[in-house]
This record gives C-alpha cells, sequence and structure tokens, in this order.
C-alpha cells in the first residue's frame, strides 16, 4: 500500500457574495427605459423655435418630449405637451407646437390624441 493521502481535486478560491452597486443600478434604471422609448419612437427630441413658452421654456432650447405617459392617463392642468397643428382652426398645418395645459377639461374641452 501507498504512503500518500488520496487525491483531492483543487477547489477555486472562494470569493465574497457581492451586491451589484448602486452606480451601475440607477444609470441602468434610467437608460433602459429611455432607450426603449426611443427606440420606440416614444422619446424625440425637439427645439424650441419661439418664447411663447418663456420664462419655462426659452427660445432655442432643446426639449425630450415622451410619448407614453398618456397612454395610462389624460393631460392634465399644468402638463407640457407637443402637438401637431392639423386641423386646428387657425394655425398653420402640419407644424409641431409646444404648449402648456392650462384649463381643466370639463365643460366641453378635449384633448385628441394621435400617434406624432
Amino acid at each position: 500500500m501507498s504512503a500518500h493521502p488520496p487525491h483531492t481535486p483543487l477547489s477555486a478560491p472562494t470569493r465574497p457574495h457581492r451586491r451589484p452597486h448602486w452606480s451601475v443600478i440607477i444609470p441602468l434604471a434610467i437608460l433602459l427605459p429611455a432607450a426603449v422609448l426611443f427606440l420606440c419612437e416614444r422619446l424625440r427630441v425637439y427645439t424650441v423655435p419661439n418664447d411663447t413658452m418663456a420664462p419655462t421654456i426659452k427660445k432655442d432650447e432643446t426639449i425630450i418630449m415622451e410619448g407614453a405617459t398618456f397612454f395610462w392617463r389624460s393631460p392634465r392642468r399644468g402638463d407640457v405637451i407637443v402637438f401637431k397643428s392639423d386641423g386646428i382652426p387657425g394655425l398653420p398645418p402640419g407644424q409641431r407646437w409646444v404648449k402648456r395645459v392650462s384649463r381643466p377639461l370639463f365643460c366641453g374641452h378635449t384633448i385628441q390624441m394621435h400617434l406624432l
């Protein structure tokens, strides 16, 4: 008989269990939904051509419009919306406008929504 101990395989060194770092999780939680919205054309970038929304949004400022919120709820007073002027009397057709919803939607006021 041999005097050698039985052969035991070497095991890899164990690493302590680490939690994901917040500096990775938070940016991913923001960027992943933004990427999905952008790829689905629900996230668009606009440059405001005039001062009609000043001081909130000034001329030549760039804004990002996301088009998913109003799938779940109706526009409310204070919301900033982007809309096309097609079919609105007194406005040139084919333009996009940025405006704030200023009145509650009652007494016959309606907003009709279509994908831009």
